[in-house]
């Protein structure tokens, strides 16, 4: 029994007495890094200079911009709204009771709807353009991969309201701003200063058929009255109309003047990619996979001899 004790106990003090193994500390990974710098900062440059070359292969993108202002008609509405009380209520019914504001909205709202957007694409033949690799210009067709379906004009409007077009507007001012990104600059120019003349006869048309509208309701009220001042007062009305219906046709920028028209950018003057922006994310990315690469090569060889 006693040989038997007296030999196990150099294991247990054996054992009690070995080290700790050494716990990685902050200044284990200063030092990890610290060691290996030069292969941290091979990596970064090589990064760097990977990214800024790859932004060569890049497609340049380019941004056209015009600015709005839009075309309140305030006199044409303060006019019409003095013959309103003379007539009581058959003004709001001939279609005179629509603030300024919200002409305004209406414009502004158009120019950004869906089915404007989508006659533009239509009426200017964009399709084959915002989609060329399922366009076969020589034959004039679609060319689809089987399974695939042809582009529909609803994905044309998704492209151009979620990359190509983009309204800004500042509620200040009230002027808008409206910024065609495209990789041709000329084309991105047309596009802009196309928009806006399309929405001004756009909304110059639906101007001139409201007002003929009212008109022909005017003329159906006045035969059902005999009463002369109302008439009279309907008789200014449809003058009040007629002049408005000249007065949009001879007006070109009938919902938005143009302040300052799209020109196409300089060849050098692209939007994206940004190449130094794109360098600094490589230098990052290398100076960080360098990083890893340090502590991966110091502390990895560590970790599998504790297994």
């Amino acid at each position: 029994m006693s040989a038997s004790a007296a030999g196990e106990e150099p294991l247990e003090v054996s054992a009690r007495t070995q080290p700790p193994e050494h716990e990685i500390g902050v200044w284990d990974l200063i030092g990890a890094v610290w060691r290996r710098k030069w292969l941290i900062l091979v990596l970064s440059v090589l990064a760097g200079a990977a990214a800024y070359g790859a932004s060569y292969l890049m497609t340049p993108e380019y941004r056209a911009s015009v600015v709005l202002s839009p075309a309140s008609g305030t006199n044409e509405r303060s006019r019409l709204a003095g013959l309103m009380g003379q007539i009581g209520g058959l003004g709001g019914l001939a279609g005179l009771g629509l603030p300024e504001s919200e002409r305004d909205e209406e414009a502004f709202a158009t120019l950004k709807s869906r089915s404007f957007t989508e006659s533009f694409i239509e009426e200017h033949g964009l399709m084959p353009i915002l989609f060329p690799a399922a366009w076969d210009a020589e034959t004039g067709t679609w060319q689809v991969d089987p399974g695939r379906v042809q582009p529909s004009i609803r994905d044309g409007f998704a492209v151009v309201d979620g990359s190509l077009r983009t309204l800004v507007r500042d509620r200040e001012t009230g002027l808008v701003t409206l910024h065609m990104d495209w990789s041709d600059p000329v084309q991105a120019a047309e596009w802009a200063n196309q928009m806006v003349d399309d929405v001004n006869d756009r909304l110059r048309a639906q101007k001139v058929r409201e007002g003929q509208k009212s008109i022909a309701y005017l003329e159906s009220e006045l035969e059902k009255t005999n009463i002369a001042e109302v008439r009279n007062g309907i008789y200014r009305l449809v003058e009040g109309h007629i002049q408005n219906i000249a007065l949009a046709n001879a007006r070109d920028q009938f919902a938005f003047k143009i302040i300052d028209p799209a020109v196409p950018a300089d060849p050098e003057d692209f939007r994206k990619p940004n190449r130094t922006l794109m360098a600094a994310a490589g230098l990052v990315a290398g100076g960080l996979l360098g990083i890893l690469l340090s502590l991966a090569l110091e502390f990895g060889p560590r970790f599998h001899g504790r297994r």
